[in-house]
């Protein structure tokens, strides 16, 4: 279909024709508007080097045939004898041709034409379009940096930002690969190097995903992943216009399932997803895993998933194993069949860590602990002269005592803690000391 658009009919056809016209029009230097065999080409100037075969079209350029149309800014073609050999248009250049009832349209900064293998190189903003005539809504837009249009293969290859619009299908990844058949029409694409698909209820992502264009049917391959609504849109299912919606909040996909796999195919016929190796399905509280699940809808809504070849399901502190699980979509639940086990999961409560007895810090603002100092005991009272002298012995040991404390106190620059005395005693010494002055 689209490499149909750019193919170039052989000698006799439209590119020998052109090559006669555009060597009579060079010789004679009439530019502007000509006619042969249903040929038109205009341009605003036109200039012919005999010796190397190279014409250059300025300004405007127009190239018309029965079923094609080229339009650039410019355009430069190498002629071998009458024969063109190459054409390479620039300045916002597009290509349009109708065939089998199918309008397929290039626009890129530049196409370049070989007419010996009818190859087509687009380069920069390409953007390419097919569709029905007079169905526009049918319309599929393949946008990329660079496009090749292999014609010899029937491929078309697009480069970098590649993004194909069908509806509200939206696909894109770095390399596309298009296979087209002999017909003309569109067979196979496949997206290369971390592709992404976005429909209305499903986003899949994958290394590999290939679209069967004949049947709609999807292949993806490697990390694949996909977000399946569970909850169709209120257009989708009544085909009333759609109501504006408060906007989502980030990660507010609880209604959503998700699933992982090695391989996922859709089936657009029957709307059948199946996820083969290592399938794990989040949806909800619900954690499901097994070698295969299969997704099933209903009027386009999804209505329950079953997985098989021995599955296991986890919601919350239960965890049962069974042959199969079915989850169902409205309400949510799941059973499990054949060989079933049933595992709960009781949570214990941790015990408070026992901490260790709090003890108050010191103040730092309150003087350091008072230290109790020995108290002075006197000797036992003798009569005579020795009694004297023992209570002086007695009061002067005390009166050291007190000394001491007070000097130790400067010594720390800290008022000097009262010590302990025995009152009595120092009375008994201070009146014996009196008594012998």
């Amino acid at each position: 279909m689209l490499l149909a658009a750019l193919r170039f009919p052989t000698k006799t056809g439209f590119a020998y024709s052109l090559g006669l016209l555009l060597a009579a029009l060079f010789l004679l230097g009439c530019p502007g508007w000509a006619l042969a065999n249903n040929v038109y080409i205009a341009a605003g100037h036109q200039h012919l080097e005999p010796l190397n075969g190279m014409t250059t079209l300025d300004g405007g350029v127009v190239i018309k045939t029965d079923t094609a149309t080229m339009s650039a800014g410019s355009a430069q073609m190498v002629l071998s004898g009458s024969a063109p050999q190459s054409l390479v248009m620039n300045g916002g250049a597009s290509m349009t041709r109708l065939e089998n009832n199918v309008e397929q349209t290039i626009h890129a900064n530049q196409v370049a034409v070989d007419f010996a293998t009818n190859d087509v190189n687009a380069q920069g903003s390409v953007s390419t379009q097919m569709a029905d005539k007079g169905k526009p809504a049918d319309n599929v837009t393949i946008q990329s940096d660079d496009q090749v249009f292999d014609q010899t293969n029937h491929v078309m290859r697009a480069i970098g930002h590649v993004k194909v619009t069908k509806g509200d299908m939206v696909a894109t990844s770095p390399e596309a690969v298009i296979t087209m058949g002999d017909d003309g029409q569109a067979k196979k694409a496949l997206f290369k190097n971390g592709a992404k698909l976005v429909s209305s209820d499903q986003i899949l992502t994958a290394e590999l995903i290939t679209i069967d264009l004949a049947t709609g049917d999807i292949y993806a391959e490697k990390n694949t992943r996909s977000q399946i609504k569970s909850k169709p849109d209120d257009a989708k299912q009544t085909g009333k216009k759609p109501q504006p919606a408060p906007a989502a909040k980030a990660g507010d996909t609880k209604d959503d399932v998700e699933v992982t796999a090695d391989f996922q195919e859709l089936n657009q016929d029957t709307g059948t997803l199946i996820a083969n190796g290592n399938a794990v399905v989040n949806y909800g509280d619900f954690i499901a895993k097994g070698p295969k699940a299969t997704f099933y809808s209903e009027n386009n809504t999804l209505d329950h998933i079953t997985l098989t070849n021995r599955a296991e399901i986890v919601d919350n502190d239960r965890r049962v194993i069974g042959d199969t699980v079915i989850i169902t979509i409205d309400p949510r639940q799941f059973t499990a069949k054949g060989n079933v086990q049933s595992f709960m999961q009781t949570k214990q409560k941790a015990e408070p860590e026992k901490k260790p007895d709090a003890r108050p810090e010191p103040d730092a603002s309150q003087p350091a602990a008072k230290t109790k100092p020995v108290s002075a005991k006197p000797a036992a009272a003798k009569t005579g002269s020795n009694k004297t002298s023992g209570s002086k012995t007695s009061a002067h040991q005390s009166a050291q005592a007190v000394s001491a404390t007070v000097q130790s106190a400067k010594a720390t620059k800290q008022a000097p803690p009262k010590p302990a005395i025995n009152q009595a005693a120092l009375n008994e010494a201070l009146m014996l000391e009196e008594a012998s002055r």
